[in-house]
């Protein structure tokens, strides 16, 4: 025998190795740290859909937001018509609101909120405007207008291709929108914007909560902003809430939904806030952060155990039952560890607006669809 050990001890010795080698601490490093993540999450307002898009956020050094509806309130207001000569104020509303009749998106909201309700049989919304068809067979178009210099998105309505005047729209930035800028900044990210909107209301939102204009992309397709993705630091995170930000939640690092999302952008995004505001983002990230810690230290202790029981079973250091000793106080110390992930959220300002405002249907359901700002 090996060693000049006899039968009796070679068995046991094999006995002790095959007990010391069982990879249990190993095998639930990864899974047990996941689990405890899902669920701290979901004390968060948090679903974590992919949790591999989730562990990039540990990482992430770019991200990059949509604006109406995300970094701002999505309570859209009419707040100045400008009709052509010969088109009247209500007139030009008139029309505006029979394109935007029916369609679930928070300009047509406002537009129709404005004109005093639906008009007509309903409009249809394409990727940068909404058209409809008049009583009188004429084809009503709306889509984005001039920049004033003013802040506000302005729209261009025209009837049969003739211009018959433009509408402002003005929107408030989230009320914790400025905050969570700041904390993704201490957190090492770069925060972008990204927009369908006019250039100037989005210069105007990003000067209002801390980004420089350089940190801003307007007049942004679909495909427009997951392009925009391609050419960023790495790992990019993309926060948005309707369905024009699929493209751009799909390609991203993480794509993260906000409270609100409509069904479309919540099924694509890898993080779903379920409840709250923007703060959940911040809060997303150091849950990652901690989850990878875990992670890396479970990992450890799992090697470690490995590297110093193994070879004192072999040595014949170790009998069988001190080996299974050892092997569930690997796993116990796995297991606390994974606890660690379970801390209090990330603290919010009492005034937060969160997505709630003005954005539920008459059965109380948040609904969105169509352009994105």
């Amino acid at each position: 025998m090996a060693g000049g050990a006899d039968a009796g001890e070679a068995l046991l010795r094999g006995l002790t190795v095959l007990v010391a080698v069982c990879p249990c601490a190993l095998s639930i490093a990864l899974p047990l740290a996941r689990m405890r993540a899902a669920r701290v999450a979901a004390g968060l307002g948090l679903g974590l859909r992919d949790l591999d898009a989730f562990a990039a956020l540990a990482s992430a050094r770019s991200i990059v937001f949509d604006k109406t509806g995300t970094l701002t309130a999505g309570d859209l207001r009419v707040t100045a018509l400008d009709p052509v000569p010969g088109v009247g104020g209500a007139e030009l509303l008139a029309l505006a609101a029979r394109a935007e009749t029916g369609i679930a998106h928070p300009i047509a909201r406002a537009i129709v909120a404005a004109h005093g309700g639906d008009a007509g049989t309903g409009g249809q919304r394409h990727a940068r405007g909404a058209e409809a068809t008049a009583a009188d067979g004429r084809r009503i178009r709306i889509g984005a207008g001039p920049v004033r210099g003013d802040g506000r998105s302005w729209l261009a309505v025209t009837v049969d291709g003739d211009p018959a005047g433009a509408i402002a729209l003005s929107d408030t930035p989230a009320g914790e929108a400025g905050d969570v800028i700041a904390a993704l900044r201490r957190r090492g990210l770069t925060p972008r914007i990204a927009t369908g909107d006019g250039r100037d209301a989005a210069l105007a939102l990003a000067r209002r909560i801390g980004l420089d204009d350089g940190a801003v992309t307007a007049g942004c397709s679909p495909s427009g902003k997951a392009g925009l993705l391609g050419g960023l630091a790495g790992p990019v995170v993309f926060v948005g809430d309707g369905v024009n930000d699929g493209p751009a939640l799909a390609v991203a690092d993480c794509g993260i939904s906000v409270a609100g999302a409509h069904s479309a952008a919540a099924q694509t995004a890898g993080v779903v806030v379920t409840e709250g505001g923007l703060h959940r983002v911040v809060a997303a990230i150091d849950l990652s952060r901690r989850f990878r810690s875990v992670v890396r230290l479970n990992l450890g202790l799992a090697l470690a155990y490995n590297a110093m029981i193994v070879p004192a079973a072999l040595l014949g250091l170790l009998e069988p039952v001190g080996a299974a000793l050892a092997m569930v106080a690997s796993s116990l110390s796995v297991i606390a560890n994974s606890a660690r992930i379970g801390t209090a959220p990330s603290p919010e300002p009492a005034g937060e607006t969160g997505h709630e405002t003005g954005h539920r249907s008459p059965s109380g359901a948040f609904v969105r669809s169509g352009m994105d700002g």
